[in-house]
């Protein structure tokens, strides 16, 4: 609220609250590609280590999220890696390029 001078009440209002397990859980699984809006997006990843490294370069990240954070990405590289989650992974843009494609195909033919 501070950073972007938006009253406190406000932005109660449009995020959420979670704790602990909750926290790490949420955490684990976004990393992973498990909650994305296409199971094991390639790009989801590389966002939550961009908001790890905006969180480190604006001091909003004590030790215990540090490490969470590592860990978390450490996870989502090793399910990657050696889950079959990664092998047909894609984006949400490349899937809607490929929805179209296949629409137009589709149109094309009738």
């Amino acid at each position: 609220a501070k950073y972007r001078d938006v009253p406190l009440s406000v932005l109660k209002k449009i995020t959420y609250t979670s704790t602990e397990k909750d926290v790490v859980r949420h955490l684990m699984r976004v990393a992973s590609g498990l909650d994305s809006a296409i199971l094991g997006e390639s790009q989801i990843l590389g966002q939550v280590k961009d908001a790890y490294e905006i969180a480190l370069q604006f001091n909003a990240c004590g030790s215990i999220l540090a490490r969470m954070f590592s860990a978390a990405i450490h996870v989502g590289k090793q399910v990657r890696t050696y889950t079959p989650i990664g092998d047909k992974s894609t984006s949400i843009s490349h899937a809607a390029v490929e929805l179209i494609r296949q629409n137009i195909s589709n149109f094309k033919q009738t």
